[in-house]
């Protein structure tokens, strides 16, 4: 079985955006630590959009709780956009919550 992950990512001066869509898991989790660490270099905030992920499991979730560590250790302001669901719940109950943006 094969998943899919669209990512997207934009530069906007010491603002970055990534934007993922499909699915995070042992497959796709590489790849969007890749996309933000790239993203991230010699920025000043990242904002991660979740809303177009339909699925995270425990890999995902631990590669977002990573990429908060890495990310903060660059003093890199690192928030998270996630729509109400099962991918939101997910990053509530991982410790993640205080990051999701307003």
């Amino acid at each position: 079985m094969t998943t899919e992950l669209t990512i997207q990512t934009s530069r906007d001066g010491g603002d970055a955006r990534v934007a993922a869509d499909g699915e995070i898991d042992l497959s796709t989790c590489g790849e969007l630590r890749a996309a933000v660490l790239s993203c991230a270099e010699g920025a000043e905030r990242l904002l991660l959009d979740l809303q177009g992920i339909d699925f995270i499991d425990t890999t995902g979730l631990a590669t977002l709780l990573e990429l908060r560590s890495t990310l903060q250790a660059k003093g890199v302001l690192f928030e998270i956009v996630a729509a109400d669901g099962p991918v939101r719940q997910a990053v509530d109950v991982t410790g993640l919550g205080h990051l999701l943006a307003s």
